[in-house]
């Protein structure tokens, strides 16, 4: 199976299947290592374990290697982010940003 449409497979499966997603990601990786979306396979190996089948451990692992293998990635800053916030509830994510919000704003005005 070429490349793109093994990728295309395992984004397919994410919701309906994200056990077999996860391992289409993996074989992706493996049979394409040096591929320009070998980065993008592996957050999202991360991403379908944290939101998909909340296996939040392997989510880490999934994550921290693309910290690790891809430092120059588009998605490292992403990775950490997940790392930092998976299983927290959207309402408390959201509360968080306009907590954050309301603070810099109180901080501009005092100026």
């Amino acid at each position: 199976m070429p490349a793109d449409s093994l990728l295309q497979s395992a984004q397919n499966l994410m919701e309906t299947n994200p056990e077999t997603a996860v391992e289409y990601f993996k074989l992706f990786i493996e049979r394409f290592p040096e591929h320009e979306r070998a980065h993008q396979a592996q957050f999202l190996i991360g991403f379908t374990y944290s939101e998909q089948i909340a296996d939040y451990d392997s989510a880490v692992e999934a994550f921290q290697a693309v910290i690790d293998n891809y430092p120059e990635s588009d998605f490292v800053d992403d990775a950490e982010w997940m790392i930092q916030n998976m299983g927290v509830p959207p309402e408390e994510l959201l509360l968080d940003q306009n907590s954050e919000l309301n603070e810099e704003n109180t901080e501009d005005s005092a100026l």
